[in-house]
């Protein structure tokens, strides 16, 4: 069952500055007390100021709201290091993760801006292609085991680009 919370206005002087935040709350197990909570804010930027803001008042929400916001709080995102930033310092013992599309994603939109799309798609010399691949399917990994294995391996087998004419 979705209940909304509050959808909310909040602006400042101008129309350029207004947004608009939604919170929608879940109770996906009411035995043990945990709840879903999807937040939808259209905001005029994707500045740190702004989303520092938006996670203040959704804090404040929850607290007049429930009285409390729970021990485990985990927050997951698309991979906008501003919103995860703010999100960490406002819910300062939260647990941020990611999401494994937008990881991949980004990083491929990286390749392709780069310039590297050609090398990574040269099965000749798949090395590049094999590099990537495992940064990429590392985020799937146990942070130990990408920390102490698999980091390292990374950044020692650094592919370098043939320059063959």
């Amino acid at each position: 069952m979705l209940n909304t919370l509050h959808a909310m206005e909040i602006s400042n002087s101008t129309p350029s500055t207004k947004w608009l935040l939604k919170m929608i709350c879940q109770q996906d197990l009411p035995e043990r007390s945990e709840s879903v909570l999807l937040v939808v804010a259209l905001l005029p930027s994707k500045s740190p100021e702004v989303y520092n803001k938006m996670f203040r008042k959704v804090k404040e929400t929850l607290v007049a709201e429930f009285g409390d916001i729970g021990q485990r709080k985990r927050f997951h995102f698309d991979m906008e290091v501003a919103a995860m930033n703010a999100c960490r310092q406002v819910f300062n013992e939260s647990r941020v993760t990611t999401c494994y599309f937008h990881f991949a994603k980004n990083i491929m939109d990286k390749v392709h801006r780069m310039g590297l799309r050609d090398y990574y798609a040269d099965m000749r010399n798949p090395g590049f292609y094999n590099w990537l691949r495992t940064l990429i399917g590392s985020a799937l990994l146990p942070r130990d085991l990408f920390d102490n294995r698999i980091w390292p391996y990374i950044e020692q087998n650094v592919p370098t680009r043939d320059v063959r004419k």
